[in-house]
C-alpha cells in the first residue's frame, strides 16, 4: 500500500491503478473463507482499539474475563458478507 501511495503522490496514476486492481484480484481470490460470528467479534475489538488508540494499553493491561451479563455479539447480514 505505501507503493501506491508514493506512486500517487509522485503522479504515476496508472501504475497505482494497476497496483490496486491487483491487489483486488488477489483479495477477491482469498476471500473463499468465512469468519466465525466469534471470530469476527475479536477482530472488530482489536480494530476498534487499535483505531481509538487503546491497542497498546490493552495489550498491556492484565487479563480480566468478560463479564457475564454482555450480551453476545450478532452481526447483520451486511457484515457477514464484508468478512
Amino acid at each position: 500500500m505505501r507503493a501506491v501511495k508514493w506512486r500517487l503522490w509522485h503522479g504515476r496514476v496508472d501504475r497505482a491503478i494497476t497496483d490496486l486492481e491487483q491487489l483486488l484480484e488477489r483479495v477477491k481470490a482469498s476471500q473463499a473463507d468465512r469468519w466465525s460470528l466469534h471470530g469476527a467479534h475479536m477482530l472488530m475489538q482489536v480494530r476498534t482499539a487499535d483505531l481509538n488508540g487503546e491497542l497498546r494499553n490493552r495489550l498491556r493491561a492484565p487479563y480480566r474475563q468478560p463479564e457475564p451479563n454482555v450480551p453476545p455479539f450478532k452481526p447483520k447480514p451486511p457484515l457477514l458478507s464484508a468478512a
